[in-house]
Protein backbone atom coordinates (compact mmCIF):
# COMPACT_ATOMS: atom_id res chain seq x y z
CA UNK A 1 0.00 0.00 0.00
CA UNK A 2 1.19 3.32 -1.07
CA UNK A 3 0.58 6.99 0.49
CA UNK A 4 0.46 9.57 -2.33
CA UNK A 5 1.75 12.79 -1.94
CA UNK A 6 2.83 15.35 -4.42
CA UNK A 7 4.20 18.89 -5.12
CA UNK A 8 5.84 19.67 -1.01
CA UNK A 9 7.54 22.51 -2.36
CA UNK A 10 9.89 23.07 1.12
CA UNK A 11 6.77 23.00 3.70
CA UNK A 12 8.78 20.78 5.45
CA UNK A 13 6.63 20.92 8.84
CA UNK A 14 3.10 20.17 6.91
CA UNK A 15 5.12 17.34 5.67
CA UNK A 16 6.02 15.98 8.89
CA UNK A 17 2.36 16.94 10.25
CA UNK A 18 1.03 14.63 7.21
CA UNK A 19 3.09 11.60 7.32
CA UNK A 20 2.24 11.84 11.06
CA UNK A 21 -1.37 11.37 10.10
CA UNK A 22 -1.19 8.59 8.26
CA UNK A 23 0.85 7.08 10.77
CA UNK A 24 4.53 7.42 10.03
CA UNK A 25 6.71 7.75 13.00
CA UNK A 26 10.26 8.96 12.96
CA UNK A 27 13.00 6.82 13.95
CA UNK A 28 17.20 7.59 13.69
CA UNK A 29 16.31 10.71 11.91
CA UNK A 30 13.70 8.71 9.29
CA UNK A 31 10.11 8.64 9.20
CA UNK A 32 8.58 4.77 8.34
CA UNK A 33 5.38 2.96 8.71
CA UNK A 34 5.10 -1.00 8.83
CA UNK A 35 2.86 -1.44 6.44
CA UNK A 36 3.19 1.33 3.66
CA UNK A 37 5.22 3.11 1.34
CA UNK A 38 5.52 6.92 0.67
CA UNK A 39 5.92 7.89 -2.91
CA UNK A 40 6.42 11.64 -3.53
CA UNK A 41 5.63 13.00 -6.87
CA UNK A 42 7.93 15.55 -7.90
CA UNK A 43 8.17 19.39 -6.89
CA UNK A 44 10.19 18.78 -3.19
CA UNK A 45 11.88 22.22 -3.65
CA UNK A 46 11.21 26.36 -3.93
CA UNK A 47 8.58 27.81 -2.47
CA UNK A 48 8.09 26.68 1.10
CA UNK A 49 10.32 28.03 4.20
CA UNK A 50 12.18 24.88 4.72
CA UNK A 51 13.66 23.46 1.90
CA UNK A 52 16.61 21.94 3.55
CA UNK A 53 14.67 19.99 5.65
CA UNK A 54 12.04 18.85 2.99
CA UNK A 55 15.05 17.46 1.24
CA UNK A 56 16.12 16.19 3.98
CA UNK A 57 13.13 13.75 4.85
CA UNK A 58 12.46 12.91 1.81
CA UNK A 59 15.93 11.78 0.68
CA UNK A 60 16.15 9.68 4.29
CA UNK A 61 13.03 8.29 3.90
CA UNK A 62 14.07 7.02 0.02
CA UNK A 63 17.62 5.86 1.20
CA UNK A 64 16.20 3.78 4.25
CA UNK A 65 13.33 2.25 2.12
CA UNK A 66 10.54 3.83 3.53
CA UNK A 67 9.53 5.72 0.12
CA UNK A 68 9.92 6.01 -3.40
CA UNK A 69 10.37 9.44 -5.37
CA UNK A 70 10.26 10.88 -9.21
CA UNK A 71 11.61 14.05 -10.78
CA UNK A 72 9.20 16.55 -11.37
CA UNK A 73 9.35 20.05 -13.25
CA UNK A 74 11.18 21.78 -10.06
CA UNK A 75 13.75 19.61 -10.13
CA UNK A 76 14.57 19.26 -13.25
CA UNK A 77 14.88 23.12 -13.45
CA UNK A 78 17.33 22.65 -10.30
CA UNK A 79 19.77 20.45 -12.09
CA UNK A 80 19.77 22.55 -14.98
CA UNK A 81 20.09 25.77 -14.07
CA UNK A 82 23.78 24.84 -13.09
CA UNK A 83 24.91 23.21 -16.01
CA UNK A 84 27.07 25.39 -18.68
CA UNK A 85 28.17 24.35 -22.43
CA UNK A 86 31.59 23.85 -23.36
CA UNK A 87 32.34 27.28 -23.13
CA UNK A 88 31.04 27.66 -19.31
CA UNK A 89 28.40 29.69 -20.17
CA UNK A 90 24.84 28.90 -18.33
CA UNK A 91 22.61 27.11 -20.14
CA UNK A 92 19.48 28.74 -18.73
CA UNK A 93 19.46 32.38 -18.56
CA UNK A 94 19.75 33.34 -14.85
CA UNK A 95 16.43 35.78 -15.14
CA UNK A 96 13.99 33.62 -17.18
CA UNK A 97 10.69 32.54 -15.70
CA UNK A 98 12.37 28.45 -14.64
CA UNK A 99 15.77 30.55 -12.69
CA UNK A 100 13.35 32.82 -10.98
CA UNK A 101 11.58 30.08 -9.29
CA UNK A 102 14.58 28.13 -7.95
CA UNK A 103 15.65 31.86 -5.42
CA UNK A 104 13.83 30.48 -2.39
CA UNK A 105 15.65 27.10 -3.21
CA UNK A 106 19.41 29.21 -3.97
CA UNK A 107 18.97 31.87 -1.08
CA UNK A 108 18.75 28.89 1.79
CA UNK A 109 21.28 26.82 0.15
CA UNK A 110 23.32 29.85 -0.14
CA UNK A 111 25.83 28.93 3.04
CA UNK A 112 25.84 24.97 2.07
CA UNK A 113 27.00 25.00 -1.52
CA UNK A 114 28.51 21.38 -1.06
CA UNK A 115 25.58 20.45 0.65
CA UNK A 116 23.21 21.67 -2.68
CA UNK A 117 26.14 19.99 -4.87
CA UNK A 118 25.37 16.42 -3.15
CA UNK A 119 21.57 16.96 -3.08
CA UNK A 120 21.60 18.05 -7.05
CA UNK A 121 23.54 14.81 -7.73
CA UNK A 122 20.68 12.67 -5.79
CA UNK A 123 18.36 14.17 -7.38
CA UNK A 124 19.63 12.55 -11.09
CA UNK A 125 19.19 8.84 -9.36
CA UNK A 126 15.33 9.64 -9.20
CA UNK A 127 13.39 8.23 -11.78
CA UNK A 128 11.17 9.72 -14.02
CA UNK A 129 8.39 7.43 -13.75
CA UNK A 130 7.27 4.32 -11.47
CA UNK A 131 5.04 1.26 -11.91
CA UNK A 132 4.24 -0.06 -8.53
CA UNK A 133 1.80 -2.99 -8.26
CA UNK A 134 -0.66 -1.87 -11.14
CA UNK A 135 -0.47 1.62 -10.42
CA UNK A 136 1.58 4.43 -12.64
CA UNK A 137 3.16 7.13 -10.87
CA UNK A 138 4.52 10.55 -12.96
CA UNK A 139 4.88 14.22 -12.02
CA UNK A 140 2.30 14.94 -14.44
CA UNK A 141 1.63 12.99 -17.38
CA UNK A 142 1.58 9.99 -18.21
CA UNK A 143 2.27 9.43 -22.39
CA UNK A 144 2.66 5.43 -23.28
CA UNK A 145 4.90 6.81 -26.17
CA UNK A 146 7.21 9.37 -24.44
CA UNK A 147 7.63 6.59 -21.68
CA UNK A 148 8.84 4.40 -23.87
CA UNK A 149 11.35 6.67 -25.05
CA UNK A 150 12.09 7.12 -21.71
CA UNK A 151 12.48 3.95 -20.51
CA UNK A 152 14.80 2.71 -23.91
CA UNK A 153 16.94 5.79 -23.89
CA UNK A 154 17.92 5.87 -20.23
CA UNK A 155 17.82 1.86 -19.90
CA UNK A 156 17.27 1.74 -16.28
CA UNK A 157 20.32 3.89 -15.54
CA UNK A 158 21.22 4.23 -12.12
CA UNK A 159 21.49 8.28 -12.71
CA UNK A 160 20.94 10.17 -15.65
CA UNK A 161 23.58 11.53 -16.96
CA UNK A 162 24.03 15.66 -17.35
CA UNK A 163 24.37 15.40 -20.63
CA UNK A 164 20.96 14.18 -20.81
CA UNK A 165 19.70 17.00 -19.00
CA UNK A 166 21.75 19.64 -21.33
CA UNK A 167 20.17 17.72 -24.37
CA UNK A 168 16.71 19.17 -23.09
CA UNK A 169 17.96 23.10 -24.10
CA UNK A 170 20.49 22.13 -26.64
CA UNK A 171 18.63 19.83 -28.91
CA UNK A 172 14.95 20.54 -27.97
CA UNK A 173 13.77 18.73 -31.04
CA UNK A 174 15.04 15.49 -29.31
CA UNK A 175 12.64 12.66 -28.82
CA UNK A 176 14.06 12.57 -25.50
CA UNK A 177 14.02 15.67 -24.46
CA UNK A 178 10.21 16.64 -25.61
CA UNK A 179 9.53 13.11 -23.35
CA UNK A 180 11.02 14.28 -20.30
CA UNK A 181 9.69 17.70 -20.62
CA UNK A 182 5.81 16.01 -21.24
CA UNK A 183 6.54 13.60 -18.27
CA UNK A 184 7.39 16.04 -16.02
CA UNK A 185 5.49 19.09 -17.11
CA UNK A 186 2.46 17.96 -18.78
CA UNK A 187 0.89 19.13 -22.35
CA UNK A 188 -0.05 23.13 -22.64
CA UNK A 189 -2.68 24.02 -25.42
CA UNK A 190 -1.79 26.81 -27.84
CA UNK A 191 -5.07 29.11 -28.05
CA UNK A 192 -6.02 30.95 -31.54
CA UNK A 193 -3.47 33.75 -32.21
CA UNK A 194 -7.01 36.11 -31.61
CA UNK A 195 -7.64 34.54 -28.27
CA UNK A 196 -5.55 35.49 -24.71
CA UNK A 197 -7.05 34.37 -21.30
CA UNK A 198 -6.20 35.31 -17.62
CA UNK A 199 -4.79 32.94 -14.87
CA UNK A 200 -6.22 33.50 -11.31
CA UNK A 201 -3.45 36.10 -10.99
CA UNK A 202 -4.71 38.24 -13.65
CA UNK A 203 -1.75 37.82 -16.08
CA UNK A 204 -2.71 36.95 -19.68
CA UNK A 205 -1.31 33.94 -21.55
CA UNK A 206 -1.48 32.31 -24.59
CA UNK A 207 -1.80 28.72 -23.68
CA UNK A 208 -3.02 27.05 -20.69
CA UNK A 209 -1.95 23.36 -19.14
CA UNK A 210 -4.85 21.23 -20.12
CA UNK A 211 -6.13 17.79 -18.58
CA UNK A 212 -4.31 15.05 -20.71
CA UNK A 213 -6.28 12.11 -19.90
CA UNK A 214 -9.58 14.07 -21.04
CA UNK A 215 -10.75 13.75 -24.77
CA UNK A 216 -11.12 16.97 -26.36
CA UNK A 217 -13.87 16.74 -28.56
CA UNK A 218 -16.62 19.23 -27.84
CA UNK A 219 -14.54 20.37 -24.67
CA UNK A 220 -14.27 24.20 -23.99
CA UNK A 221 -10.86 25.64 -22.97
CA UNK A 222 -12.60 26.07 -19.11
CA UNK A 223 -13.48 22.61 -19.52
CA UNK A 224 -10.08 21.74 -21.43
CA UNK A 225 -7.95 23.57 -18.18
CA UNK A 226 -6.20 21.31 -15.75
CA UNK A 227 -5.38 24.98 -13.94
Amino acid sequence: MYDIISDVHGYAKLLKKLLAGLGYSQKGGSFSHPEKKAVFVGDFINRGPHIRETLRIIRGMVDDGNAYAVLGNHEINAITYHLKNEKGVHLIPRLNKNSLSLIKTLQQFQPYSEEWRSYRKWLRTLPLFLELDGIRIVHACWMDKSIKIIREELNEAKSIKKSIFKGIYTDPESELGKSILQTTRGIDLKLPNDLRIRDNHGIVKRSFRMKWWDVPVGKTFRELSFE
